[in-house]
C-alpha cells in the first residue's frame, strides 16, 4: 500500500507510554518485538494475544535466535509480559505489553551500546569483538567440557602440579580445568593411556632421573609436545626387568 490511511486501520497508543519509552533504552531488535506485540494486541483492540515465535520471525524478518533473545530481554525487564495459555501444548505463548512503566527494569545508559545484552554475562555482545573474538567462539568456550574432581584428567593435573611444587614451591597455580583439557586431548587424540601418563609424570620427577635430562616439563602441554622423546629417554633408563614388565604389560 503506497499511501497508508487511518481509515484502513490504526493502533491506539497512550501518549504517556510513548513518552516513557522515549526515555527507555531499547535495542533495535527489542523495538521490533514491541511493534509486533502492539500490532497484534492494541491493533486489534486487545490487551493480549497468542503470538507464535514464527509470527515474530515473519513480521520482523529476523533470525529465530535474535527474536527469542529480544523477547527474553523484554520479559526479563518486565516491559513485556509472557503468559502460558490454558492448553500450553497446542497454543503459542500469550504476550501483552506492560503499560505499568514503573515496573520496568531500566538499563543504565553508560553500559548500553545499542545492542541486546547477552543473558549469560549481562555484557553487550560487541564487547567480545574488541578482543578479536566473536559470539561463536564465545559460545564454544562456554560449552567447554567441565572435568569433575574425580576424573582422571583432574587427578593427573593435580598429580603433575604436586610434583612441580615439590621442586618449585612458588610455582603459580594453574587453571586445573585447562590442564585437564590438555590431558583429555593427549588421551583421546594422541591415544596415550592414563596409566602411561601417570607413569611418565612420576618418572620425570623421580630422584634417580639423570640430572642432565634436557626436558623441562611444567605443564601437560609441554609433556604432550615432548612425549615421544621423553618415552625414548625412559626406555634407555629402564632396567632389563622393567623393560620386560613394560613390554608384556606386567
Amino acid at each position: 500500500m503506497d499511501s497508508p490511511q487511518l481509515e484502513d486501520g490504526y493502533t491506539r497508543i497512550a501518549n504517556e507510554i510513548l513518552e516513557e519509552l522515549a526515555k527507555t533504552q531499547l535495542s533495535g531488535h527489542e523495538w521490533r518485538m514491541v511493534m509486533v506485540i502492539w500490532r497484534q494486541t492494541y491493533g486489534w483492540v486487545k490487551k493480549e494475544d497468542s503470538i507464535a515465535l514464527s509470527q515474530f520471525i515473519n513480521r520482523t524478518e529476523m533470525p529465530k535466535a535474535r527474536c527469542k533473545e529480544a523477547l527474553d530481554s523484554l520479559c526479563d525487564r518486565k516491559i513485556v509480559i509472557r503468559g502460558v495459555p490454558e492448553n500450553r501444548y497446542s497454543k503459542p505463548r500469550i504476550y501483552s505489553f506492560n503499560k505499568h512503566f514503573y515496573q520496568w527494569k531500566r538499563v543504565p545508559e553508560k553500559r548500553y551500546t545499542g545492542k541486546p545484552l547477552l543473558r549469560s554475562t549481562g555484557k553487550p555482545e560487541n564487547e567480545y569483538r574488541k578482543n578479536g573474538t566473536t559470539k561463536e567462539t564465545r559460545q564454544k568456550k562456554e560449552l567447554k567440557k567441565l572435568y569433575v574432581e574425580t576424573s582422571d584428567e583432574v587427578r593427573l593435573s593435580n598429580l603433575l602440579l604436586s610434583k612441580i611444587l615439590e621442586n618449585h614451591p612458588n610455582f603459580k597455580k594453574p587453571n586445573i580445568q585447562k590442564w585437564a583439557s590438555v590431558i583429555d586431548l593427549t588421551h583421546r587424540i594422541d591415544k596415550r593411556p592414563f596409566t602411561q601418563l601417570e607413569a611418565t609424570y612420576k618418572w620425570l620427577f623421580a630422584e634417580n632421573v639423570n640430572s642432565d635430562f634436557p626436558f623441562v616439563v611444567q605443564s601437560p602441554g609441554a609433556l604432550r609436545d615432548k612425549f615421544d622423546r621423553i618415552q625414548a629417554q625412559m626406555g634407555r633408563d629402564l632396567t632389563e626387568a622393567e623393560k620386560y614388565e613394560r613390554d608384556h604389560g606386567l
